[in-house]
C-alpha cells in the first residue's frame, strides 16, 4: 500500500468528459498509456481540476494512482 502511495501521476486531458459525455470523477478507473512515462495499465482517478482558459479552451488535470494504494490493510 505504502509503495503504491508513494507514486502518482498528473496527466492533461484536452476535455472536461469522457467520450462518452460523462464528467471525469474521482475514484473512476482510466487506461492510461503513456510509454514515455513507462504506462500501459488502469489506474485511479483521484483528484480532478478542472480547468477553463479563455485560450486554450477546458482542460482536466487528473491526479492518478495506482488501485492498490487503496487496498485495505
Amino acid at each position: 500500500i505504502r509503495a503504491a502511495r508513494s507514486r502518482s501521476w498528473e496527466v492533461t486531458v484536452s476535455s472536461w468528459r469522457q467520450l462518452d459525455g460523462a464528467l471525469w470523477l474521482p475514484n473512476l478507473s482510466a487506461p492510461v498509456r503513456a510509454p514515455s512515462m513507462g504506462l500501459d495499465r488502469e489506474l485511479l482517478i483521484v483528484e480532478v481540476r478542472f480547468t477553463k482558459d479563455k485560450n486554450e479552451g477546458t482542460h482536466a488535470v487528473l491526479k492518478l494512482m495506482a488501485k492498490d494504494a487503496f487496498k485495505p490493510a
